[in-house]
């Protein structure tokens, strides 16, 4: 597979499988500012990455009330990142998985 230019001199070269996802993200959003559209947010959600989110920092999920009744995404943990300075935006149609944050 050719890389796939990510910018600033960064490049995708590779897929990563789920074992090296939590890896690969918080070397992604080590540092900020960061935005993140993922479909849901439920309650277990890696305590490890919402950690790194805070002021300046958006999110984009299905935050409908459907997906809040069913637990998809978890008012719990909007409300936290909320309180973190995290700008959270609802789009009951995502299904996007896309994580951007600024290369160390």
């Amino acid at each position: 597979m050719a890389p796939l230019p990510l910018g600033g001199g960064i490049a995708l070269t590779a897929f990563v499988d789920e074992a090296e996802l939590g890896h690969a993200l918080a070397y992604t959003l080590a540092s900020g500012p960061r935005a993140l559209a993922v479909a849901y947010v439920g309650p277990a959600a890696p305590p490890a990455l919402l950690s790194l989110l805070g002021t300046g920092d958006v999110l984009v999920c299905d935050a409908s009330d459907l997906r809040l009744a069913a637990g998809s995404t978890s008012p719990q943990v909007l409300r936290h990142l909320i309180a973190a300075g995290v700008e959270v935006y609802s789009n009951e149609d995502l299904h996007a998985k896309v994580y951007v944050g600024k290369a160390r």
